[in-house]
């Protein structure tokens, strides 16, 4: 049996789905992943048709998230004129949306995927393809009626699962009219890989506790009762041995949703072992109410250089009453203190955009970050109402305008970027609601952000970048360039 698993994400690192591929070649049958970066095409292109006829999977999986939905609909419309092939979607946008994926696949993969997928292709394998699979998270639609609803996999144990493996040999990706096996061609796996292929993503836990309201994982902590499992700390320095025989490897990034989740005892031996083993610079996430002293300078000396505050928004209405998040200012002054005297490089993650928020509340955010210590980066996202989150689901019943493309304001969200760079007493000078605003503020805003951008931010980002990797210099110079070729911070 041979399962196809196709992604049109325009990132190599798919960690969700190198696991469901090490699952399957686990159990003993074939498979093959196939990135199609962003494919729109109207067609079947003749690359993809030859890789698929010549590969001749017995399924193909799509894993999809609620921006790939349409795009994937069209692909998957294309290969059926093609072929006879069953289909099976899965991913987070499925799990929300099951009954809308129904109508474009043979079968829909509900939860997470390890188990269902080889239980799926055991089925195929012993039965007729007429013969309804009764596989927990397996759904599909026949003669109207829809069998597996109401089901969700089972939760993944991580102890349960295989490693994930950083460049298997049957990873593929369309690159300029050709596939490539990335294994082969390192500079294809660069060219969509984050920070030119310098940094290895991976993940220490499933699952997560919180329910942000504009999150899908509130709608996935429900299906699984906010289930959260971590793995062992052997599985995951294993993991990164392998890692680092692959020389452009430069720093680890953890893509956890908090990674201060794990208890200190984890952490300490955690540390220990990768000070020993893998020694390689690393970066994580966080949530401003789990920073933890102690957790954080056990990681400094292991080899921690960033930490990314999960923020979203500053402003504690807007947190508690849309968010469903209880983050006081209290907890950004401490985490802001804790992360100085760390000395790591902070990065608060902040959304602009919000619809939601009153020029009151961008105003209060802005005095917040003003007031926290520094050194420390602000990292802006677009927000969106992420289809199937309480958020969306909410402002859809309010009948708020503007879901897709939401309006702000140029001039905050400007401010908002200098706030780390400019002392607070300019800030608070123009930091004001757009009545209270003359002409000279929105010029001197103007010739602060281009100064700051051009002159100031490099300065005191590399000052930021020297202070995480211990002034060394070779270190620091090779992050700064890393940096400088590549766009987003890494320290």
């Amino acid at each position: 049996m041979r399962c196809l698993l196709i992604t049109l994400q325009e990132d190599v690192h798919v960690i969700g789905l190198k696991y469901i591929a090490s699952s399957i070649t686990r159990a003993g049958y074939d498979t093959r992943i196939l990135i199609l970066p962003g494919y729109n095409e109207q067609r079947l292109i003749p690359p993809v048709e030859g890789f698929i006829r010549e590969y001749d999977p017995d399924l193909i999986g799509f894993s999809l998230m609620s921006t790939d939905f349409h795009n994937t609909a069209m692909l998957t419309s294309l290969i059926r004129r093609e072929f006879d092939i069953p289909i099976l979607w899965g991913g987070v946008h499925v799990t929300l949306y099951p009954e809308e994926c129904l109508r474009h696949a043979d079968y829909i993969c509900v939860g997470e995927g390890e188990y269902p997928i080889v239980s799926l292709l055991d089925h195929l394998k012993s039965r007729s393809s007429t013969d309804v699979p009764d596989i927990p998270g397996i759904w599909l639609l026949r003669d109207g009626r829809i069998y597996g609803g109401e089901r969700v996999s089972p939760p993944v144990k991580p102890a349960d699962l295989p490693k994930q493996e950083f460049m298997p040999e049957y990873i593929y990706c369309l690159y300029r009219g050709s596939i490539y096996n990335l294994r082969k061609t390192p500079e294809v796996f660069r060219r969509y890989s984050l920070h030119n292929g310098r940094i290895y993503l991976t993940v220490t836990t499933r699952g997560c506790p919180f329910s942000c309201g504009y999150c899908a994982n509130a709608y996935l902590a429900d299906t699984y009762g906010g289930l959260f499992r971590e793995r062992t700390v052997g599985d995951c320095i294993e993991e990164l041995k392998g890692v680092k025989g692959y020389g452009g490897i430069r720093y680890i990034g953890f893509e956890d949703h908090c990674f201060l989740l794990h208890n200190r005892e984890w952490i300490e031996r955690f540390s220990e072992e990768y000070r020993r083993h893998i020694g390689l610079p690393f970066m994580l996430r966080v949530d401003p109410q789990t920073l933890d002293r102690v957790k954080l300078m056990r990681l400094r000396k292991a080899g921690l250089i960033m930490v990314t505050v999960d923020i979203k928004s500053c402003s504690e209405r807007v947190n508690r009453e849309f968010f469903q998040r209880r983050i006081s200012h209290s907890y950004l002054v401490l985490s802001s203190e804790i992360l100085s005297d760390s000395r790591v490089a902070a990065s608060y993650e902040i959304l602009t955009g919000n619809p939601l928020e009153t020029d009151e509340d961008r105003i209060e955010a802005i005095n917040i970050m003003s007031g926290l210590k520094k050194p420390f980066i602000i990292h802006t996202l677009p927000f969106t109402f992420i289809p199937g989150t309480p958020l969306r689901e909410m402002a859809e019943q309010a009948g708020i305008s503007g879901l897709d493309r939401p309006e702000h304001d140029h001039y905050l969200d400007r401010l908002l970027l200098i706030t780390p760079y400019i002392p607070r007493l300019l800030i608070r000078h123009l930091n004001r609601p757009a009545k209270d605003r003359g002409i000279h503020h929105a010029l001197l805003l103007n010739i602060l952000y281009i100064l700051t951008r051009v002159i100031i931010k490099p300065l005191f980002d590399s000052f930021t970048i020297a202070r995480s990797n211990h002034y060394n210099p070779s270190r620091t110079v090779r992050a700064i360039l890393l940096r400088l070729s590549t766009g987003p911070a890494v320290p």
